[in-house]
């Protein structure tokens, strides 16, 4: 008997936003990661290793489905696969949203109960997590930030692996299964799953494994079907803990822009989450065509049992609320922009009136005093006179308390 954890962990590792997983610009740069140090660092996804010499037959990702046993694209950056202090395989599979999956395969005493043994996997797989990070994973993250590669960010302020939760996967034999004490185990291990009636259905072997929340249980059958397994579960639990990420962030985003007073600030904010839900449940939908058959619909059946689809749907709730604030940030944005302009252009008017009121004093004052002004008119005009003899500061006055009247009319009239 085996068990296999699969721990979701946050990491300061990730793709610069915009860069498709299934483009060439996502290969190269997979290939440079992968070539650090002679492929040492990282080891290169599936569909990214070049055909061995002599090999005719085209490998995933050269020619789409080309092997339809063999998943077409693997959307891993990476991955590093060694050994724990205490002699347990660890395999660290990275992906490119700050998230990446610890798998580990731990080998339990005998006789344990289930609860006992949930929890010795849990503490295993905390302190080899933390062990790892503090050797290994700090002379990766050393290679890769000495390597400077484009499109790649990491994140100076975290450096080490944060882990979200520990799911464990009991790996049992066709023998083991018709044991009492196994049998026992298994009731014990499913029973706070949604179908702890499983547990008999994998005694009487109707069925060959259980994938619900957290307790998981593996029948052995041929090698390749049970890693098949192990590697749905591994996609489940990355695109369940990033979308988990992103609805949190959502939250956050949405509950702060109503509290920023920029609109610049809030509109930017809410656009940059907004676009990262979207690439990220485009991307999910986008992976699950090109896994092969019996693995997607394993991946379906593990995150049907976590309510997957409701948490896509909260996105897409989360994200409507998103396009209406944006919507109104906008909108205010443009009645802002429509009352500057209007103002504007009524103080213009403002000004020009007492401009044309200033240029008519002036007139009236050089056609009193210069006869020539006049000389085609019968008489020199009434009005111009007697505004020549007003006062300046009367006049001025008086042409400065109607702009202002016109102002305040101008106001009402547009709050209105």
């Amino acid at each position: 008997m085996q068990i296999t954890t699969i721990t979701p962990v946050h990491y300061p590792l990730s793709v610069r936003a915009g860069v498709n997983e299934f483009s060439a610009a996502y290969g190269e740069l997979v290939q440079r990661i992968t070539a650090l140090g002679d492929g040492q660092v990282l080891h290169a996804p599936d569909w990214h290793c070049p055909a061995e010499a002599g090999d005719q037959v085209d490998r995933p990702g050269s020619t789409a489905y080309s092997d339809i046993t063999r998943d077409d694209r693997d959307i891993r950056l990476g991955y590093w696969r060694g050994r724990t202090v205490d002699g347990f395989e660890l395999t660290l599979h990275c992906f490119n949203s700050e998230l990446a999956v610890v798998e580990l395969v731990l080998k339990p005493a005998p006789d344990i109960a289930a609860h006992a043994l949930k929890e010795w996997a849990e503490e295993q797989t905390k302190l080899a997590i933390s062990q790892f990070a503090n050797r290994e994973f700090a002379r990766i993250m050393a290679a890769l930030r000495e390597a400077n590669i484009d499109n790649l960010q990491l994140r100076e302020e975290c450096s080490g692996l944060t882990c979200l939760w520990v799911g464990s996967i009991l790996n049992l034999s066709s023998e083991d299964v018709q044991r009492k004490d196994t049998q026992i185990l298994l009731h014990q291990w499913l029973d706070a799953t949604i179908r702890p009636e499983d547990a008999d259905d994998l005694i009487n072997g109707r069925l060959r494994h259980s994938l619900r929340w957290l307790n998981y249980v593996i029948v052995a059958q041929e090698h390749q079907t049970d890693r098949q397994k192990v590697e749905a579960m591994i996609l489940a639990q990355y695109f369940y803990a990033v979308q988990h990420y992103i609805n949190r962030d959502l939250l956050a985003d949405i509950s702060d822009v109503f509290l920023e007073k920029n609109l610049k600030t809030s509109e930017l904010k809410l656009q940059r989450v907004r676009a990262r839900t979207q690439l990220h449940i485009t991307t999910y939908y986008e992976a699950r065509n090109h896994l092969v058959r019996a693995k997607k619909q394993w991946m379906e059946e593990i995150l049907q049992a976590w309510d997957f689809d409701d948490l896509l749907e909260n996105a897409q709730r989360m994200v409507d609320v998103c396009s209406t604030r944006i919507n109104e940030i906008n909108n205010k944005k443009r009645s802002l922009a429509s009352i500057l302009t209007d103002s504007l252009l009524a103080l213009i008017g403002l000004f020009a009136i007492l401009d044309l009121a200033l240029q008519f004093v002036t007139y009236s004052r050089e056609m009193v005093t210069s006869p020539t002004l006049n000389y085609y008119d019968e008489r020199t005009s009434g009005l111009l006179s007697v505004l020549a003899t007003w006062n300046i500061d009367l006049f001025m006055g008086i042409n400065l308390l109607i702009v202002v009247l016109l102002g305040a009319l101008y106001a009402v009239l547009k709050l209105r």
